[in-house]
This record gives C-alpha cells, structure tokens and sequence, in this order.
C-alpha cells in the first residue's frame, strides 16, 4: 500500500525531507514484522508529518507579515 506525497511548488528543504522521511516511515510500517513495530513506524510518521506542517505553518506566517509587492 503506497501512500503518495503531495508535493506542492516551493516547498522548503526541510519539509521536503520531513515528507521523505514519513514516507520512509510508511514503507517501513508497512514491511514490520509485528504489530508493535509497525505502529512504531506509523507513529514516527506521524510525527514526522507533524514536523513538515509545523515549517509550513511557520513559512506562511512569516510571508503573511511581508508587504504584498514582495510576496
């Protein structure tokens, strides 16, 4: 079961690598031996996603405060 990253124009390094490494930890899941390891990766993920959407919160904000002319 794949699971495709939407990857959207501009995105910063970080949340790119943030996005490679949830995908990372999806394969992983997915390739667990038991139960407990698989969430552990499923976990990890999320976390993961989590990191990528704080950048991101953190890049619209800043360009929020920038005068439109530089946007």
């Amino acid at each position: 079961m794949s699971r495709p990253i939407m990857m959207v124009q501009n995105l910063s390094e970080e949340i790119r690598e943030c996005l490679r490494y949830a995908e990372e930890h999806a394969r992983q899941a997915e390739e667990a031996s038991t139960p407990n390891s698989r969430e552990d990766f499923l976990e990890m993920g999320r976390r993961w996603l989590r990191l990528a959407h704080s950048y991101r919160f953190a890049q619209q904000r800043k360009r929020f405060g920038k005068p439109v002319s530089d946007r």
